[in-house]
């Protein structure tokens, strides 16, 4: 059931013996347009308007309390409930001059949510509001003021009082979760305010956190399921589906120029310890001082096992990527010193793609080229 009461810009009662209203009449002053409550049962909205209430005379300003059935439909009932009042009284509603309350009425109907186009910027707004933060916003217009009000209402979700006025949040609105304030310039047609700018980012990068939790589990529950299928219906082994997969993945990550590479977790466990392995023959070889300078010989052939494991993990499908940068072992290798090998006689790189490891002597230089295989 709709209800409305109408006030002049002192709070009295245009209508029936109730009580002057003293928040109306502080709206007027810090210049609320628009005030939207949807915590009850039925949403409440507050608008601002003008009328001329006196034949010849001219516009006063007014404000009208309308109850609704519901969010989608209050805007527009709230108008139309305003002019058959009106009609009653035999006022005429200002609809032609250029005032911001005058806008609001007139946006009440002709705006919708779909004349502004917030893209993820509105899923941001959203997720931080439903977290319990408030915001303030600057629009272009009161028209497009309205219009963001209109689509943050159509999440559900929100439950809580929104406001539109020129002077921003006021005591007045200082219960809003959203306060939007027309008069901004520049082409976004919602501009963050104060503390809101920061908090947005907060809430843009817990949206995207949790946007790329939800699809990539969505994507894990559909290989899961496929791969089950592919279990029960062939004789392929688990490490033959787990190899093709990983290798399909991997090329349709190529194809695409996604930056993403599919990684065999056990493989790179069993680098882990080859380089564990290293690092305890490297100590070793460093704490036998003798033994390092008269075995030169020892010292190259474990050298060269180094390279030897280096190339078998690679051929047998581990990936590194650029995020892991140069392989420690390799480093280390090379920053080992003359205990185990000097440095102007090895030098090696290990980079993602093709992987480049090259050996500089002082005669030669030998490059060999490992592409992964999965």
């Amino acid at each position: 059931m709709t209800d409305l009461e109408i006030f002049d810009r002192f709070g009295n009662p245009v209508t029936g013996d109730g009580p002057t209203e003293d928040r109306y009449e502080r709206f007027d002053r810090k210049e609320v347009l628009l005030y939207v409550e949807t915590t009850g049962a039925n949403p409440t909205l507050v608008c601002a308007f003008r009328a001329h209430d006196r034949p010849g005379g001219r516009s006063n300003r007014f404000y009208a309390t309308f109850s609704g059935d519901d969010v989608d439909s209050l805007f527009v009932a709230c108008r139309q409930a305003i002019e058959e009042q009106a009609d009653e009284l035999g006022w005429r509603l200002d609809t032609t001059s250029d005032n911001d309350r005058v806008h609001t009425f007139l946006a009440l109907s002709e705006v919708s949510s779909d004349d502004v186009a917030l893209g993820d910027q509105g899923e941001y707004v959203s997720h931080l509001l439903r977290t319990g933060r408030h915001a303030d916003f600057e629009t272009r217009d009161v028209r497009t003021g309205l219009a963001v009000v209109k689509q943050i209402l159509q999440d559900e979700r929100l439950r809580g009082s929104f406001a539109v006025g020129n002077n921003g949040r006021v005591p007045e609105t200082d219960d809003a979760l959203v306060v939007v304030t027309p008069g901004a310039t520049g082409a976004s047609p919602l501009r963050p305010v104060g503390a809101t700018e920061s908090a947005l980012e907060s809430a843009r990068e817990e949206w995207e956190e949790r946007l790329a939790d939800d699809r990539l589990a969505e994507m894990t529950e559909t290989v899961t399921e496929s791969v089950s299928e592919l279990t029960q219906r062939t004789s392929l082994s688990d490490d033959d589906l787990r190899d093709r997969l990983v290798r399909e993945v991997t090329r349709a990550f190529e194809r695409t120029n996604v930056g993403v590479q599919a990684i065999r977790t056990d493989r790179l466990e069993e680098l882990e310890r080859e380089r564990d392995d290293f690092r305890h023959e490297l100590s070793r070889a460093n704490s036998l001082d003798t033994a390092a300078r008269s075995g030169s010989h020892s010292t190259r052939a474990r050298a060269a096992l180094v390279v030897v494991l280096l190339l078998l993990a690679f051929a047998a499908g581990a990936i590194l990527t650029s995020a892991l940068g140069t392989v420690p072992l390799v480093d280390e290798l090379v920053t080992a010193g003359s205990s185990l090998l000097p440095t102007d006689r090895l030098s090696a790189s290990l980079f993602a793609g093709p992987s480049l490891l090259t050996f500089a002597t002082r005669k030669t230089t030998l490059s060999l080229v490992a592409t992964e295989s999965l």
